[in-house]
């Protein structure tokens, strides 16, 4: 048989403090919703941050393509990325290079550190410059 948690262990976990990756990636949506309730936020956990915040998320393409990121980002009509550390993920392997690669379409506006944390405007209008000007 399994181990039951009481009332009592459940109300403990749940006034726990949340490890700091997590702590900063809340932290980051609290922001959008401050200041852009209806935004829509790519991240790789969209699920956790409308359950924290309220915002409206959706998740990243996982393809080293990325014209294809891009397109897909304007498709679901993004408006910020979070960049996060939430432990061995797919941000360092998909995202990071399309946000390293395009500095200009992706501007910090907020930002945290240990771990590092960043939250980006998403310029959809350069992302679909990018893409006709680079359009095979």
């Amino acid at each position: 048989k399994g181990y039951k948690h009481t009332l009592k262990d459940l109300h403990i976990i749940a006034t726990n403090k949340f490890p700091p990756q997590y702590a900063n990636f809340f932290k980051a949506g609290d922001v959008v919703a401050q200041f852009a309730p209806n935004a829509i936020v790519c991240s790789r956990k969209p699920e956790l941050l409308y359950a924290n915040s309220g915002i409206r998320g959706v998740n990243y393409m996982e393809t080293e393509d990325t014209a294809l990121m891009l397109q897909n980002m304007i498709d679901k009509n993004v408006n910020f990325v979070i960049f996060e550390q939430l432990g061995f993920s797919s941000s360092y392997y998909y995202l990071l290079p399309c946000l390293a690669k395009h500095k200009d379409i992706f501007t910090i506006v907020y930002e945290l550190d240990e771990p590092e944390t960043f939250l980006f405007i998403f310029d959809k209008q350069k992302a679909a410059e990018w893409l006709k000007d680079n359009s095979k």
